[in-house]
């Protein structure tokens, strides 16, 4: 069972991003242009279904929808407003759907996905739930 200190804390950090949302897009195109380079760096053409854990709004599957990825995406994150904003951005662009959700809880069944990327998300977790994320990760 999760930590309702922990629960707390976590809802307030998804206030504070939904505030950021509005700079973010501000700097939207260098942002996708940074996350293309890094995928072209590492060789990153995902196929099958991918989850991108953290999407916030939509940052990599921006820049993975750009790169002309053949893939069905699901962005997850617990903020509506980031979600919604991913959805925006990214209608009309490829496969991709959006699921609010804890890291901790993914809500999906064992081995969903072909691969998992997280950018810009496992820093915002205490290390003592570190583990339990990426367990789910690797079962999902």
């Amino acid at each position: 069972m999760l930590n309702k200190v922990y629960i707390l804390k976590k809802l307030k950090e998804v206030e504070l991003y939904e505030k950021e949302i509005d700079r973010r897009l501000e700097r939207l195109n260098e942002l996708v242009e940074m996350r293309i380079q890094k995928f072209k760096m590492m060789n990153f053409a995902p196929k099958g279904i991918i989850a991108d854990f953290g999407t916030g709004i939509g940052i990599d599957l921006l820049a993975l929808a750009t790169m002309g990825c053949d893939a069905e995406f699901v962005g997850v994150d617990l903020t509506y407003k980031g979600l919604k904003t991913a959805k925006n951005l990214l209608r009309g662009k490829g496969n991709f759907h959006f699921v609010r959700a804890d890291l901790l809880h993914p809500p999906f069944r064992d081995e969903a996905f072909d691969a998992i990327n997280f950018s810009h998300v496992l820093h915002h977790h205490p290390l003592r739930f570190l583990k339990n994320i990426l367990e789910e990760a690797s079962r999902v």
